[in-house]
């Protein structure tokens, strides 16, 4: 399965292990179905992300050095 075009540089898996996001140097924030295999939704972004987070209700934090966006 090809994630991103360029490095993936953050991924979280939720506590259920159903749903991943991974963030790249692409531009891209994606969401996953991690059981189906499939990609949900994806989000392009001005810059690419250094990291992400999923929280136990389902929202997600990306970051780019000290700044949460």
């Amino acid at each position: 399965m090809l994630a991103h075009q360029a490095s993936i540089r953050g991924m979280d898996v939720d506590q259920t292990g159903k749903y991943m996001v991974t963030t790249g140097l692409d531009r891209k924030c994606r969401i996953w179905d991690v059981r189906m295999y499939k990609q949900l939704h994806a989000f392009s972004l001005p810059f690419g992300l250094s990291h992400v987070a999923i929280s136990q209700r389902l929202a997600v934090a990306c970051a780019i050095g000290n700044t949460v966006q």
